[in-house]
């Protein structure tokens, strides 16, 4: 398979390079008028006609018009027409490409309170006219090219999420290289879920921060629980920042963040899309989804809206059966219903104040487990089953209230977001977790827990504004947050009466302050100082008798330091130190309900982070290479609690380490082909021995784990795109591969003197999955025929000694979408 693999690229390649310089072959004038409209789109339509490959950052085009240009116009006239008004300017770096630039003497800053859609807009407007695009990001709480920012990030444009079927955190977690998103298989429907950046993962509380706009979302329990993500519908990107986050973004971001920005609303221009899609899974069911989004300017720039809608139905593809009889109980058990809903209004009452509230809803629902019974099941074969004794159900809904004030000073921004999360869960269990027939069906138990979580949230920042001119800038801020979690569990038997848990309510506190200054000590070089300072206090108390009351509280400091050397625009050298922090707080394991005692206190973790980095255009923009290599030190690492019958125990500190790097690449090879090559190494491994009452828990050099995931040392992710211009649109084919390496381990589940030996546990093998997309592009329309995992790829993964999961089997499916863009009649 491996082989066939390899080949198949490799003649993929091959086929692509051959015919790219045929697929460049375009006309040397214009062939169709193109009519006033705004300038994007005007720029779009002369490189889908002509073929040209137009290089601009998208901030300057931003809701500028065009005056058209006519048919049989040189390409130079026309260029020249089509800006004429714009105060841009262009320059033919060869025969095929054109750079479109704002001359000095016009420069055109990024607008400081325009909101981040509108840049957005433009960018997914352009995305396919331009070559390696420049995105724009707000990872340092102001808007920044990504380029000059001093952090290693993958950023999720809309239009790379569409060109590789991203729908969620699932396909984000599998494409970013050094991203692992997994979910513990020993406990039922795939609820337990861990998201783990650089290999930072502790057995108690987040280690990657979670952000919707400058919203935290915090953990549901001591784990990500779900897809507490929003769905990726009309999202304007996704940033994974990799690296502590802590001094600009808050506690929990160990290993990094990643942060879901929406589209807002334009008050210039109306845009809208509409999406359908088909699928069939092999030997399951199949799957449908829809979604519509639209937005403008209801008072031309004044008053604008955005809203969105967008509903799933993913078919299952494993079967439950009886294990006893063999009979089939139910097929394609593990599908889900998935939903999205989202409002938003943008009011400009000065020309200097946006006022924007916000409303999202967000649902995920699976039917039953996605885990398979290893012994009942043949992965080889594509016979996927489960044996649980009763139906295991996850529900999960979160909705997101927000309202977010900006305001422009003459040197500095003043921003203001209020927020009101709220979300429940219900999930149930196969209790307790199973192994091959230790239980009949009239012994049939349920385990259903019942999460309710609220968060308010109020943070407001000033940052001063930043440009090549100003040696000086800064950003101040404070948060403050107020949390109240709550879990109920019962035990739900066959026959017998109903056992409940004891319920747990815990509230929590934080307030923050942060700041951070920078420099600019020539035109070349920058340093900057950054420091957050956080109080956190919480208690936890049980609601039925006996009642236990128990709580804590603490103080961080967590500071950062930068220094970065910049030649030109899009070369950037830096080297950062940063610290991250994670509050501590209580164990919320639904087993430990049942144990009749106050919840478990787990400390805080912290972890110091050094990073060398660079990002760096070459030839003429064609390439672009972001190398980064890191070590990471952390202290109060937990390993698992020392637990007997999931009763009783407690949890201890030690120490680990992370070691690795990650190098994005990014060429063009011409005007019809690029590709993109994205690989990440981790070490993380425990420094020291631990040992309890002479028992060892970890071994100096162990690998880190978290109930039982192993993060792959080695992801790749590799693709290869090929656009071939047709008439008034284009026909694009995709390839990507992702790999992930084997962790060799080993583990303190191969220590036969620990009392976590696992013998059964194995970690994960070395995959591959292959993608493949073609379509047809118009400038309002998208055709496209995709497989995912196309060579029906089936590993055995996260074993857990009896359950497993593994990829969805081959896909097959027809997308379209349509889109629209104008800009409102003039008066």
């Amino acid at each position: 398979m491996t082989l066939a693999r390899q080949l198949l690229l490799s003649c993929a390649t091959s086929y692509l390079l051959a015919n790219s310089s045929a697929g460049a072959q375009s006309a040397t004038e214009l062939s169709a008028d193109i009519p006033p409209q705004s300038l994007t789109q005007a720029l779009t339509a002369l490189a889908q006609q002509t073929g040209l490959q137009l290089l601009y950052v998208s901030a300057v085009a931003g809701t500028q018009q065009s005056r058209g240009a006519r048919a049989g116009l040189s390409l130079s006239a026309a260029l020249t027409r089509l800006l004429e008004g714009t105060g841009l300017e262009f320059e033919f770096l060869n025969a095929r490409t054109v750079k479109i630039y704002a001359p000095p003497t016009a420069a055109q800053p990024i607008t400081r309170i325009a909101p981040v859609a509108e840049h957005g807009a433009a960018r997914q407007t352009v995305a396919r006219a331009l070559a390696l695009e420049e995105v724009v990001v707000t990872a340092t709480r102001r808007e920044e090219r990504a380029s000059d920012v001093p952090i290693s990030m993958v950023v999720w444009s809309l239009e790379a999420m569409e060109a590789s079927g991203v729908k969620g955190m699932d396909e984000i977690g599998a494409l970013t290289p050094g991203v692992e998103f997994d979910f513990d298989t020993s406990v039922g429907p795939s609820g337990f879920t861990n998201l783990v950046i650089r290999g930072v993962t502790v057995r108690h509380g987040p280690t990657t921060g979670v952000y919707i706009d400058d919203t935290p979302v915090p953990i549901a329990t001591s784990y990500t629980l779900g897809r507490s993500f929003p769905w990726a519908f009309d999202l304007d990107r996704v940033e994974v920042l990799r690296g502590p986050q802590g001094t600009l973004l808050g506690q929990g971001t160990l290993g990094g963040a990643v942060r879901f920005i929406m589209n807002q609303p334009s008050l210039a221009t109306f845009t809208g899309l509409a999406r359908m899609e088909l699928s069939t899974t092999a030997r399951g069911a199949g799957s449908y989804e829809a979604g519509v989004a639209a937005g403008g300017p209801l008072i031309i720039d004044v008053l604008g809206f955005r809203v969105s809608g967008w509903y799933q139905r993913e078919g299952g593809f494993i079967d439950r059966i009886n294990q006893f009889s063999g009979a089939t109980v139910e097929n394609n058990v593990n599908r889900e219903v998935n939903k999205s809903v989202r409002g938003t209004l943008t009011w400009a009452p000065t020309g200097s104040v946006r006022i924007t509230p916000t409303l999202d809803y967000e649902s995920f629902g699976i039917h039953d487990t996605p885990t398979f019974y290893v012994p009942l099941s043949s992965s080889k074969e594509g016979e996927l089953r489960t044996g649980a004794l009763v139906q295991q159900p996850f529900d999960h809904v979160f909705y997101l209230a927000s309202v977010k004030l900006n305001s422009g000073f003459t040197s500095a921004d003043l921003n203001s977001v209020t927020s009101y999360f709220h979300r429940r869960a219900q999930l149930t269990f196969d209790w307790p977790p199973p192994s091959a027939g230790d239980r009949r069906p009239a012994e049939a138990v349920g385990l259903q827990a019942d999460y309710m979580q609220r968060v308010f949230t109020q943070e407001i920042r000033l940052a001063s504004t930043k440009s090549a001119d100003t040696p000086l800038f800064w950003i101040a801020g404070a948060l403050y947050s107020s949390e109240r979690k709550h879990l109920a569990a019962k035990l739900v038997p066959a026959h017998g009466p109903a056992e409940d848990g004891d319920p747990t309510a815990i509230d929590q506190t934080d307030v923050e302050g942060f700041g951070q200054i920078g420099l600019r000590i020539n035109n070349r070089l920058t340093t900057s100082a950054g420091l957050r300072v956080g109080h956190a206090s919480y208690d936890a108390i049980t609601e039925s008798p006996p009642i236990g009351r128990v709580g804590a509280a603490e103080s961080a400091l967590t500071p950062r330091f930068e220094l970065s050397y910049q030649t030109d625009t899009g070369n950037l050298w830096y080297a950062t130190a940063a610290k991250g922090y994670r509050s501590g707080g209580f164990d919320q394991d639904p087993a430990v309900s049942f144990c009749g005692a106050t919840p478990n206190v787990f400390a805080p973790d912290t972890v110091w982070s050094y990073e060398i980095g660079a990002k760096r255009d070459l030839l003429a923009g064609r390439v672009h290479l972001e190398p980064s290599v890191f070590h990471i030190q952390w202290h109060n690492q937990q390993p698992a609690p020392l637990v007997t019958a999931f009763c009783g125990g407690t949890s201890v500190g030690s120490t680990a380490a992370s070691d690795g790097f990650d190098l994005a690449a990014q060429l063009l090879v011409n005007e019809a082909v690029k590709v993109d090559v994205a690989l990440a190494y981790t070490d993380a491994h425990y420094t020291r021995t631990l040992t309890v009452d002479k028992k060892v828990i970890v071994r100096q050099g162990d690998k880190v784990r978290s109930y039982g995931e192993t993060p792959s040392p080695w992801n790749v992710t590799t693709s290869i795109e090929y656009k071939h211009v047709i008439k008034r649109g284009a026909m694009v084919m995709r390839a990507e591969d992702v790999f992930h390496s084997r962790n060799p381990g080993p583990f303190e589940a191969d220590n036969s003197a620990s009392p976590y030996y696992s013998p059964g546990l194995r970690p994960d093998p070395s995959t591959n999955q292959l993608n493949l997309r073609a379509g047809l592009r118009w400038p309002s329309f998208e055709l496209t025929l995709f497989a995912t995992n196309a060579l029906d790829a089936r590993p055995t993964l996260l074993y857990t000694g009896f359950q497993a999961t593994t990829f969805r089997p081959r896909t097959i499916g027809l997308s379209g979408t349509w889109r629209f863009d104008r800009s409102p009649p003039s008066d």
